[in-house]
């Protein structure tokens, strides 16, 4: 019997060969012909357990990190086990094949992998006789320049720990670092996150020599960073340079005993974002880092976030202001003849004496020069160089003389400039005021109207109105308007809402009247009126003795006629 299940069994391996012979055909072709590019292969676990059936990664790659193509199609063998399988390349360059533990034996055994295009790359997977276990199974960790992965290791069958001095080693998601076994089977990895962590839940390793590796479900959240100094304050300019320090943010408990963070190791690649600018700087040393930022990304007046990203670290944002830029113009003085035209070329440049752009977003930039009434523009050169003509007309209009003006250009401070004017002569200064005389004598000022009469008298000379002033419940109503002009005051009618017709005479204090209301506002003050205000034949008749008082007129009715009376200061 044992020797038929031997035929058998070699009878399927030659089977599963005469297969792998037939696949391999079309996937090698003219091997012979050219030379393959060698494929590195790396098995995840690398030591599995031999009394249960195992699942294995293969990671493939070519000597240039370039892992192989998904959907690639491979035959992975392992000879001494009798195990061949055929698979497909998924994402990251990796195959599973899961072994059966019936085709299991302890040792240490090569694998063989085909893949189309390269030479047959080899793998060394360890079968072993005793199985690792280890606590916790799983583990968060924040991403940081360097932390401590801790498990306690022990022996699943014999349940005790793992002898103090056991060399331990942790394969993670890129490379691996190993550790001494303490007390208790405790172990504690040094890791460096940027050498071997990736953000997110993967599932590591920790291998010991004749121990199948033990798996530990490891997930790293994204660490944090903080720049010194947190914001910036610049002055516009043709470009800024900001320059500022990154470190990784402490542990809360490291905060408290007032440590300070990490800086990024000298060479870390930041990605930046400014707007829509984007760009690549490179950390020096002490986790410096220099970014140089232009005019088409800066905005006057406005705040905008500098963003800063490291691989394993949540993105860092530090304000950015951005005030007027100090403009200078060489030279600032200048003396011309204002007989004839002047073509003047002088340089801009901001407060460290740099050139200013020329152009914003691809838009010509303009600098003005205004001096009085004399203005001149000029487009800004590539060198920082403008040139004004200044007009002989223009200057006559000046005269001789010196002048202070200003030159101006968009985002920037203006620039104090003095021009002076030779061969004209100089324009006569503004005389000055005459001496104030002796005040006259007041002057006395009547106003006479008549009931029923179309005639006004002001201090004797008549006035036409076109409403007559008629008794109502015995007050005397008169026209507002000619009132009011024959007192020298002003009137103004807001009648857009027709139920709340607005009358306000304009007065030392204003007077608002409303028509039909028996309210009235003297300045801020609410008064009552013994007559309402009403609109006859189209005019807006008023209580004449009302407005009068008001005004501070005194009062006399005799026979029909009213007269207002009021001293006039001169």
């Amino acid at each position: 019997m044992a020797n038929k299940g031997t035929t058998r069994k070699l009878f399927s391996l030659m089977g599963v060969l005469a297969m792998m012979v037939l696949m391999l055909a079309p996937l090698v072709p003219a091997r012979a012909q050219e030379e393959l590019p060698n494929v590195v292969v790396t098995a995840t676990p690398s030591a599995i357990y031999v009394g249960e059936d195992a699942a294995i990664t293969l990671t493939m790659a070519g000597e240039d990190g370039q892992v192989v193509k998904e959907g690639t199609q491979v035959i992975i063998n392992i000879d001494a086990l009798g195990f061949a399988i055929t698979g497909t390349v998924g994402a990251k360059g990796s195959v599973t094949a899961t072994l059966p533990s019936s085709k299991l034996t302890v040792g240490t055994f090569t694998g063989k992998v085909v893949v189309d295009g390269y030479e047959e790359g080899t793998f060394t997977l360890e079968v072993a006789g005793k199985k690792l276990a280890l606590e916790p199974v799983s583990a968060t960790v924040v991403f940081a320049q360097e932390l401590t992965l801790e498990a306690t290791l022990y022996d699943a069958e014999e349940e005790k720990p793992l002898e103090k001095g056991t060399q331990a080693f942790l394969l993670l998601p890129k490379g691996g670092v190993t550790a001494t076994v303490g007390d208790e089977g405790l172990v504690q990895f040094t890791v460096k996150g940027p050498d071997h962590l990736v953000v997110g839940t993967s599932t590591v390793f920790v291998g010991v020599e004749g121990y199948a590796d033990a798996p530990l479900v490891l997930n790293v959240e994204p660490g944090n960073l903080i720049a010194a100094p947190e914001s910036f304050e610049v002055g516009f300019a043709k470009t800024v340079t900001l320059t500022f320090k990154v470190v990784e943010k402490p542990s809360a408990e490291a905060e408290e005993q007032e440590q300070e963070g990490t800086p990024l190791p000298e060479g870390t690649v930041l990605w930046l974002t400014f707007g829509d600018y984007t760009d690549t700087v490179t950390v020096g040393e002490e986790g410096s880092a220099t970014v140089t930022l232009y005019a088409d990304v800066l905005k006057v007046g406005e705040t905008t976030e500098l963003g800063v990203k490291a691989d394993g670290y949540n993105p860092l944002s530090v304000p950015v202001k951005v005030n007027a830029g100090t403009l200078k113009v060489e030279p600032a003085e200048l003396t011309v003849k204002g007989t004839e035209d002047v073509v003047f070329t002088a340089t801009l440049t901001d407060a460290d004496g740099n050139d200013v752009p020329y152009s914003l977003n691809d838009e010509q930039l303009v600098a003005t020069l205004t001096v009085d009434g004399l203005t001149a523009t000029a487009a800004v050169g590539k060198n920082s160089k403008v040139t004004f003509i200044l007009p002989a007309s223009a200057m006559e209009e000046l005269g001789g003389g010196s002048f202070e003006g200003e030159v101006s250009l968009i985002n920037f401070d203006k620039a104090v400039f003095k021009l002076t004017i030779t061969d004209l002569p100089e324009k006569e200064e503004p005389q000055p005021p005459e001496e104030p005389t002796e005040p006259e004598e007041p002057t006395t000022i009547t106003i006479e109207l008549t009931v029923g009469s179309n005639t006004l008298k002001v201090s004797g000379e008549a006035v036409e109105m076109d409403v007559a002033p008629y008794l109502k419940d015995g007050r005397v109503m008169v026209p507002v308007r000619f009132l009011a002009e024959a007192l020298g005051l002003s009137v103004d009618y807001d009648f857009s809402d027709p139920t709340n017709k607005i009358v306000t005479v304009h007065a030392v204090e204003d007077i608002v009247l409303t028509i039909g209301s028996n309210k009235a506002l003297v300045g801020t003050q609410e008064v009552e009126l013994d007559a309402v205000p009403e609109i006859v034949n189209s005019r807006t008749m008023v209580p004449v003795r009302f407005i009068a008082e008001t005004l501070g007129f005194e009062v006399q009715w005799a026979d029909g006629v009213v007269t207002l009376t009021q001293k006039e200061q001169p």
